[in-house]
């Protein structure tokens, strides 16, 4: 009985790990892999891995956060009927 308990506690545990991989990839935009592919493409020629990765991922991760915030600005605005 203890072994059957284990046995689905560890089946639950790799069930909700798979989706929460899968939220994540779901989550990541289009920017933020555009620009990731291209500044580690970029970056890997001239330094190592964790270098590149941690650099695009900042910089990525800034781009895609200011790219939602312009078209969050814009969604106010036509909301609001400021339309310019």
């Amino acid at each position: 009985m203890g072994k059957q308990f284990i046995a689905v506690f560890v089946m639950c545990m790799v069930v909700v790990a798979a989706m929460q991989v899968r939220e994540a990839e779901a989550a990541m935009g289009d920017v933020y892999k555009e620009c990731y592919a291209q500044c580690t493409k970029d970056c890997n020629a001239e330094n190592g891995y964790t270098f590149c990765e941690m650099k695009c991922d900042a910089q990525c991760g800034t781009k895609e956060v200011t790219e939602a915030a312009s078209q969050m600005g814009k969604f106010v605005k036509d909301a609001a009927g400021q339309n310019e």
